[in-house]
């Protein structure tokens, strides 16, 4: 590295969640150094490396897609690469580091950081409003077996339980046609407001979740679950049939188990949901241990 400047070349494969969590890592390392980021796509129509210019500190990446893109890219520049996942035993050690997801089963090892979830551009807000919350309804996936009845149920239940808090219902691209009509027309409460997703920016989300003081969310979403404990909600998750055991579920049910989200069937007699026992930093954890494994020194002064 050159003064505190750390160049970093971020390959992706176009995939949202996958941008999502080499975006919020970047974020993070900005956080603490000056990065200058060169973004790439898969596959790679050209590649910005001659002997002219300046050698990548970093190369990282999300997605099996791109990682033959880092192996080469590594090959040429000499730079150490970073893949955020489990790349598989036959992979694993092509890579110098990996961010691994605790739900992948993965055990720590020299290069290898276990987190919560998966990395998001999330940080917490300022001050969330109890008085706002945000409920976020996904739909049938591989792990799940879903059922609009009963999401419809739930999603009554907590407008109704708490009505002095003004919720904002928004769903996904996974959401079955017609149940966010269905939800706005069925639904009497007045302190719900159904919002397509279509509909939103790009920074809808992180505001809503930003500014909210609590969020429930459909297990299936588990990416956002991990989001709206990352940007400092309180999070309630409703009641799902898992069909199967999967690693999602796995990782759900360690957080329920810590005390880090309350299941609906749950809740009990409670006047609001409890507070999370810990703040979930996971970019800005990761970000720390990868500075350190590159041997950079950061102090309090040089973060931004």
């Amino acid at each position: 590295m050159t003064g505190r400047t750390l160049r970093v070349w971020r390959i992706g494969d176009g995939r949202p969640g996958h941008e999502r969590q080499t975006g919020g890592l970047v974020r993070a390392l900005r956080r603490e150094v000056r990065v200058d980021e060169e973004v790439l796509r898969v596959p790679l129509s050209r590649f910005p490396h001659c002997p002219d210019s300046p050698r990548p500190d970093l190369l990282m990446g999300a997605g099996r897609r791109t990682h033959p893109a880092l192996m080469a890219a590594s090959l040429v520049t000499g730079a150490p690469s970073l893949v955020l996942m489990d790349p598989g035993p036959l992979r694993r050690w092509c890579f110098d580091y990996r961010i691994v997801p605790w739900h992948d089963g993965l055990p720590p090892s020299p290069g290898t950081l276990v987190v919560d979830g998966v990395l998001n551009p999330l940080w917490p807000g300022g001050s969330p409003d109890m008085g706002r919350g945000l409920i976020l309804v996904g739909g049938p996936s591989a792990h799940v077996d879903w059922s609009d009845d009963s999401m419809e149920e739930q999603v009554r239940k907590v407008a109704t339980r708490f009505p002095g808090v003004r919720w904002t219902l928004s769903n996904s691209r996974r959401t079955p046609a017609g149940l966010l009509e269905r939800l706005e027309t069925t639904l009497s409460p007045t302190n719900l407001l159904c919002v397509d997703h279509r509909s939103t920016g790009s920074g809808w989300l992180p505001e809503q979740l930003q500014s909210s003081g609590q969020a429930w969310v459909s297990p299936d979403s588990v990416s956002m679950v991990y989001e709206a404990l990352t940007a400092g909600c309180r999070v309630g998750v409703f009641d799902i049939d898992w069909g199967r055991p999967s690693r999602v579920r796995r990782g759900l049910d360690r957080l329920a188990r810590e005390g880090m989200v309350t299941r609906l069937a749950e809740l009990g007699d409670r006047a609001e949901l409890p507070p999370p026992p810990r703040r979930l930093e996971e970019a800005a954890r990761s970000a720390r241990w990868l500075l350190a494994q590159l041997g950079v020194q950061v102090s309090r002064r040089s973060r931004t």
